[in-house]
């Protein structure tokens, strides 16, 4: 479940989804979700695909999160036309935009694992 609040509704919502795809390397995560619910006074997003990622940054001197987070909404994702105003893209699996703002409440942990290793190739004698 995610909460978002819009400045341009003046609301905070909540949605959940099914996630289609997670991705991982050092301090990093990515992912997207089908969204399968949204709260009173959020947009029409059943159905649709969205895109995040987390840059797990631990916390500051102060105590403070340093985590950081992107969403695929909110004019990040467009298509841009010279002619119209921009449309948004559709996002495929594992696709979100670089974590780009602050995560001001609460925070991230990001456990990453490698992929194991490749196994040895059989001989034709197996």
């Amino acid at each position: 479940m995610v909460s978002h609040y819009s400045a341009e509704r003046d609301i905070t919502y909540a949605s959940k989804g099914n996630v289609d795809c997670l991705v991982t390397g050092p301090g990093t995560a990515t992912l997207t979700a089908v969204i399968t619910e949204v709260s009173a006074g959020g947009p029409p997003d059943v159905g649709r695909r969205l895109g995040f990622s987390v840059h797990d940054g631990g916390r500051d001197a102060g105590g403070r999160s340093a985590d950081r987070v992107g969403f695929s909404w909110n004019g990040v994702n467009l298509l841009p036309d010279t002619d119209a105003p921009a449309e948004e893209a559709t996002v495929g699996t594992c696709m979100a935009p670089a974590p780009y703002a602050p995560v001001t409440k609460g925070g991230y942990t990001v456990t990453h694992a490698d992929l194991p290793p490749k196994p040895p190739a059989r001989s034709a004698a197996e």
